[in-house]
């Protein structure tokens, strides 16, 4: 068994928002989703940051491999009105809840089904810049632990 990390995790969920064209077409470019911590100064607004909250394992039985993961995804945005935060926010909800990832090739493999636990926000961080959050749970399987994701 390969145990996942926060980052295998956060570079699955950043692969797929950069994959939906709905949420590219509302950004400058698909570069502008990135994990929680960047500390780059290339980045222009609105823009998109993921952060793999907490993965905890799941101790209901013996031999279990499985985790609860916490997500928050947090969209900025300069505009004078709250507005676009909001929408980027709603994008990111839509794409996400209810969704089934997987990571394969190198290890750690594994498959997570995701769910919306709700949005917070938008909120002003400072002068014309807002911030929403879309927070999400799932469980995240070891694949070797869960055959017949792929039927899914």
């Amino acid at each position: 068994m390969s145990i996942a990390g926060t980052g295998d995790l956060k570079e699955v969920v950043v692969a797929d928002l950069k994959a939906y064209a709905a949420l590219v077409a509302v950004l400058p470019d698909a570069t502008q989703i990135k994990e929680a911590f960047y500390q780059g100064t290339a980045f222009d607004l609105p823009g998109v940051r993921v952060q793999v909250e907490s993965l905890r394992p799941i101790n209901d039985r013996e031999q279990c491999n499985h985790m609860r993961a916490f997500l928050a995804i947090r969209s900025y945005s300069e505009k004078p009105s709250s507005d676009e935060a909001s929408d980027v926010a709603l994008l990111i909800m839509k794409r996400l809840h209810r969704r089934y990832l997987k990571k394969t090739g190198a290890a750690p493999n594994f498959y997570i089904w995701l769910r919306s636990t709700g949005m917070i926000g938008p909120t002003l961080v400072r002068q014309n810049l807002w911030m929403a959050e879309t927070d999400f749970s799932g469980t995240l399987y070891d694949s070797a632990a869960w055959v017949g994701a792929d039927a899914a």
